[in-house]
């Protein structure tokens, strides 16, 4: 599994800031951290992308499947929130300013407000958790 998480450089672009890949064999429970947070979360703005406006309001959550289906790709965007993805099924490319990283079912990518675009040639299904942020302009 690749656990990905994005952030956004003083320049204003988007990055991958981490990825992490677990792939020991477990042999009982195990528990793998992959997002926390006790407040509306604070997030830079980015320069590239367009907003998306599918944020819920500043600390509410959303929980939410998006299918793609087959050749499909999403323009290059940003929201207002903390986007928690796992690929349910499927494969996607999934980009940011500087790079590009390839996804494949049981991984998930931590979404910090950056710019970001979703790319799938075979079609893909992501389950996704949202939790609404604000802007440094917003607070």
């Amino acid at each position: 599994m690749k656990h990905v998480v994005t952030g956004v450089g003083e320049d204003g672009k988007s990055f991958l800031e981490s990825v992490s890949i677990y792939d020991d064999p477990t042999t009982g429970p195990t528990t793998i951290s992959l997002f926390e947070n006790s407040a509306v979360p604070l997030l830079a703005r980015p320069v590239s992308g367009d907003l998306l406006e599918i944020a819920p309001e500043p600390g509410t959550v959303t929980w939410r499947i998006f299918a793609f289906h087959p050749g499909r790709a999403t323009p290059f965007h940003h929201t207002d929130s903390i986007d928690i993805s796992t690929v349910v099924d499927g494969t996607v490319e999934f980009a940011v300013d500087t790079e590009s990283i390839a996804l494949e079912a049981g991984d998930v990518v931590v979404v910090n407000g950056a710019g970001h675009s979703w790319n799938t040639e075979l079609g893909c299904r992501l389950l996704v958790g949202m939790v609404g942020g604000s802007r440094p302009s917003e607070v």
